[in-house]
């Protein structure tokens, strides 16, 4: 099953934090289970869950040729729950989408700084042997809206970003759960 919600509204000077979002949604636990437990309790109902984001073009209204590029202004941003059990288990895995958007621990500061640790570090590490990729990005990201936030989420940009992620949660961590909880 994949659950989509659509995360286009979320100001630009958010979506750096849809990282951060997705890597709790992800890693924490719940009001009642800590993050080992719910990890335990997902194996065991279901055949995985998981988070994520993607930034889609979308076709205007009336668009028909299948061949021409598409202008890029139309994007649908979206956050994905994506599940899979059997067929005795839906019940089970739509309570887990429910707890994992309603219910999970956004004020895990250990577990987001690991995550965003990880990420800004594996990030860095793979400048030198992406190079090209990051150049890719970034060139990309001139030419379209989706590209553009592809880039500012995801590439060269995003270092800088991620870093100031980092500083955010060691310098103000109720403001930075109040700004994650608005975005829930």
């Amino acid at each position: 099953v994949d659950f989509g919600l659509d995360v286009s509204m979320v100001p630009y000077d958010e979506i750096v934090l849809l990282n951060s979002l997705v890597a709790l949604l992800n890693e924490a636990g719940t009001s009642d289970m800590n993050d080992a437990e719910f990890r335990n309790y997902i194996g065991k109902v279901t055949g995985g869950v998981s988070a994520n984001l993607q930034v889609m073009s979308v076709k205007p209204a009336g668009w028909d040729d299948e061949i021409k590029v598409l202008p890029g202004i139309n994007i649908l941003s979206m956050l994905f729950i994506r599940g899979k059990c059997t067929a005795d288990k839906i019940p089970d895995l739509f309570d887990v989408f429910t707890k994992i958007l309603m219910d999970v621990n956004l004020d895990s500061k250990d577990i987001l700084r690991n995550a965003l640790k990880s990420d800004l570090s594996g990030r860095k590490s793979s400048l030198t042997n992406r190079g090209h990729s990051f150049a890719d990005t970034r060139l990309r990201g001139r030419y379209s809206v989706r590209n553009f936030l592809g880039e500012k989420m995801h590439g060269y940009s995003s270092l800088d970003s991620s870093a100031a992620v980092l500083e955010a949660v060691d310098a103000d961590w109720a403001q930075f759960v109040l700004r994650l909880e608005n975005m829930r």
